[in-house]
């Protein structure tokens, strides 16, 4: 293996890495301002990462549950305020994100 091959490997070690890492990381935050009631919604709630050749993803939401939506963004016809817990464990922790995605990705030297 070249060297070149070999640094493209390390790379997407890291790159998996830390994907997996914030899919923990967002699942913590997600679980912690998900609005409990029974706690089915808790539960199910959280991120996960996928991987492929050249590219990884993570997925943040609440996995078959089908209120989940109405919970997150309001129903103006049941009345029901909007409790963006997903998107506020995102947005509220855009800092820590980028910096666990800047030191992940750091080249050695």
């Amino acid at each position: 293996m070249s060297k070149f091959q070999k640094a493209i490997q390390d790379m997407k070690k890291k790159r998996e890495k830390v994907a997996n890492d914030l899919a923990m990381y967002l699942t913590r935050e997600v679980k912690l301002r998900s609005p409990v009631k029974s706690g089915h919604l808790r539960r199910n709630s959280g991120a996960e990462a996928e991987h492929e050749e050249s590219k990884s993803k993570v997925f943040v939401g609440a996995n078959g549950v089908e209120y989940a939506p109405i919970v997150h963004e309001g129903s103006t016809v049941k009345n029901i305020k909007p409790q963006p817990y997903i998107r506020d464990s995102i947005e509220q922790n855009l800092g820590e994100i980028k910096k666990m995605i800047n030191e992940g990705l750091k080249v050695d030297d």
